[in-house]
C-alpha cells in the first residue's frame, strides 16, 4: 500500500472528519536512527464548540496554547504522569484536535519494549500513554508539525478510507464531561485498541 505524508490542509476541517479519515494512516516516529511505524487504529475527536470535555473550552491558558495552533500541529498533555499526543485541526486560533488513542505496531518491536519495559505486544501501544512512551514523545514534541518529516510525522494511505463495516463511532472514554458524543472512532475488531467495546 502507498503512502503519502498528511498535509495542514488533511487536517484543516472539522475534527470528527480528521478522526475518521485518520483511521488506517501511519503514524511515524524517527528515533535513533530508525523508523518505527504504527497504524493509527482509534482516534477521539475533540470540538471547539460546545464541549465541556476539550481543553479549548476554557479558552487559551499556557497549557493548552499549542491546540490553538496551525492545523497539523502536535499538542501533548500530560494526565496522570502520562503523556497524550493530538493532531490539531481546524484554521489558526479555533481550538479543536483529535487524540490518537492507540497504534498497531508495526516494526521495530524490540525498541517498543524496551521503552515501555514490557514484553506483551498488545502492552506496548494500547492506549494514548502507552503509545507516547513507546514511541518517546513527550512535551518537548509540543508545536512541531504532523506534516514535515522530522521527528514525528503522519502518513496518509492512497487507498480508499476504511468501510462502514470496519470503522466504528462509539461514545468517547476516560473522560467524565461530554462522554456521550460518539466521538471516538476504532477500526473494529483491531486487537491494539485501547478498550475493546
Amino acid at each position: 500500500m502507498n503512502f503519502k505524508l498528511a498535509t495542514p490542509d488533511f487536517f484543516n476541517r472539522n475534527p470528527a472528519d480528521v478522526a475518521r479519515e485518520l483511521l488506517g494512516a501511519k503514524l511515524i516516529r524517527r528515533w535513533h536512527e530508525i523508523e518505527i511505524e504504527g497504524r493509527i487504529v482509534e482516534t477521539e475527536a475533540y470540538l471547539s464548540q460546545n464541549d465541556p470535555a476539550s481543553h479549548s473550552f476554557i479558552g487559551t491558558r499556557p497549557r493548552n496554547r499549542w491546540m490553538f495552533g496551525p492545523p497539523g500541529t502536535l499538542y501533548v498533555y500530560t494526565i496522570h504522569r502520562r503523556f497524550c499526543l493530538n493532531a490539531v485541526t481546524e484554521a489558526v486560533g479555533i481550538g479543536s484536535a483529535v487524540l490518537i488513542r492507540a497504534v498497531e505496531p508495526l516494526n521495530h518491536f524490540e525498541t517498543l519494549k524496551t521503552n515501555r519495559q514490557r514484553e506483551k505486544i498488545h502492552e506496548l501501544t494500547t492506549g494514548p500513554g502507552k503509545l507516547c512512551e513507546a514511541l518517546q514523545i513527550n512535551l518537548s514534541h509540543n508545536g512541531t508539525s504532523l506534516c514535515d518529516r522530522n521527528d514525528l510525522w503522519i502518513e496518509l494511505p492512497n487507498t480508499a478510507l476504511p468501510t462502514n463495516d470496519e470503522l466504528v463511532a462509539t461514545p468517547r472514554i476516560g473522560i467524565s464531561k461530554a462522554k456521550e458524543l460518539p466521538l471516538r472512532f476504532i477500526l473494529k475488531g483491531n486487537s491494539f485498541l485501547s478498550r475493546k467495546s
